[in-house]
């Protein structure tokens, strides 16, 4: 009786040992597979990061075009200020010079 009592015993063990080991290797599968998720979820990130470094330069170029074309037509005012103004001079002259040949 005691002999079958302790076959039974490690039986059971071996049992017990038999599905530990099973819920090990599907407890490191599922590690094996959420660190290839996480593998690819690293690498996706430092490639979002590159992207968006990437967009930031694009974007600092982009206010230094801004910047420069808002130069540029500011410059462009006010020359066009300038001309209109010696124009305006030239006209008030022309007419004023034609007055006086009319009084003449």
């Amino acid at each position: 009786a005691d002999v079958r009592r302790g076959e039974a015993q490690r039986e059971a063990a071996a049992k017990a040992l038999r599905g530990a080991e099973a819920d090990g290797a599907q407890l490191e599968e599922r590690v094996d597979v959420a660190e290839a998720e996480a593998g690819r979820a690293r690498r996706e990130l430092e490639s979002v990061r590159a992207e968006l470094e990437r967009a930031r330069g694009e974007l600092d170029g982009a206010r230094g075009e801004l910047d420069r074309t808002r130069s540029e037509l500011d410059r462009a005012r006010g020359q066009i200020k300038r001309v209109r103004g010696d124009l305006e001079r030239a006209v008030q002259q022309q007419h004023g010079r034609g007055r006086s040949d009319d009084r003449r």
